[in-house]
């Protein structure tokens, strides 16, 4: 019977596909692997602020340093189990088991020259729902002002 199934170039491209999206381990990407949180920049009239993604980690996951006009956030994010109640389990998943891991763990560093205009010993972080916002205050004399025209 299994020769009466017709296979076509398309029909193999789609199990080659699958396989590879699904059953193909030797794939995954490695725990080693630095990624690059993605970081949001604005600015209003009296601060710059810096919002970077940072899901699954804490605070004592996160280091931020400032010297001279450069701001350094480090941290590092570690593989977890999919599966809550496994984390008792003495069989529980690790990275070998998986089929497919898209969610990036590891270390990563990223550094940001700040403008001459603010004053890095006012710098804010506050972390919350995954996302560490930065808020950096210019200093005095930058901020624009209107001058009165007599």
């Amino acid at each position: 019977m299994s020769d009466l199934i017709r296979r076509t170039p398309v029909s193999g491209l789609i199990d080659s596909f699958f396989d590879d999206a699904f059953f193909a381990p030797s794939k995954l990407r490695s725990a080693a692997t630095s990624w690059i949180p993605p970081v949001d920049l604005s600015q209003d009239e009296d601060h710059f602020y810096l919002r970077a993604d940072l899901p699954g980690m804490t605070r004592e996951d996160i280091d931020l340093t400032v010297e001279d006009r450069t701001l350094t956030l480090t941290g590092s994010r570690t593989f977890t189990k999919s599966v809550p109640e496994a984390e008792a389990d003495e069989k529980a998943p690790t990275q070998e088991s998986f089929s497919r891991i898209e969610r990036q763990f590891g270390s990563f560093t990223r550094t940001f020259q700040l403008p001459s205009n603010v004053d890095t010993s006012k710098i804010e972080a506050k972390f919350q729902d995954g996302v560490l916002t930065l808020e950096i205050a210019k200093l005095e004399q930058a901020k624009s002002r209107k001058i009165k025209i007599n």
